[in-house]
């Protein structure tokens, strides 16, 4: 049986006034593989920005063994380059309570690719690992090499 790497995920980004609300919801969703997403329920706030305009948040969580699977489903669509980042960058993507912190691109999500992303227009991720899960466990999986008991039997030979 694999190891469970993460227990919840949460995916947030904002939809400012110039921005059109269906557009961004389906780039949260375009995150969720196609056999969950009818489970994946959004939820959103408005806050009024610093001139008095509407920004909605609108974010998404999954818990459980479906937050493992949106979270390999996501680094599996990353490039290699992104996923390298990420692991170069681990120490500082973790905090002390098992919070990884990654965020990816809203406009590439909406057209359906996976890329990390610096900027403001973001999708943050959240991945809330579960107990026992090491920094080794997340590499892993950034390597595109399964986890847990079954691992040692897709290892070839280098």
């Amino acid at each position: 049986m694999e190891k469970r790497i993460i227990r919840r995920i949460e995916l947030t980004t904002s939809i400012h006034a110039t921005e059109n609300d269906e557009k961004v919801k389906q780039a949260l969703l375009n995150l969720i593989p196609r056999e969950i997403r009818d489970k994946a329920k959004i939820k959103q706030a408005t806050f009024q920005g610093h001139y008095g305009n509407p920004i909605k948040r609108v974010s998404i969580v999954i818990t459980g063994k479906n937050a493992d699977l949106v979270f390999k489903e996501i680094i599996n669509r990353m490039s290699e380059t992104d996923r390298r980042i990420i692991e170069v960058t681990l120490d500082n993507r973790l905090d002390e309570s098992s919070h990884l912190y990654i965020r990816l691109s809203k406009q590439d999500a909406y057209q359906g690719s996976v890329t990390l992303y610096e900027g403001d227009d973001i999708i943050k991720l959240v991945a809330t690992l579960n107990h026992g899960v090491s920094r080794d466990d997340i590499k892993t999986i950034l390597r595109g090499r399964p986890s847990g008991k079954e691992s040692n039997r897709h290892v070839g030979k280098t």
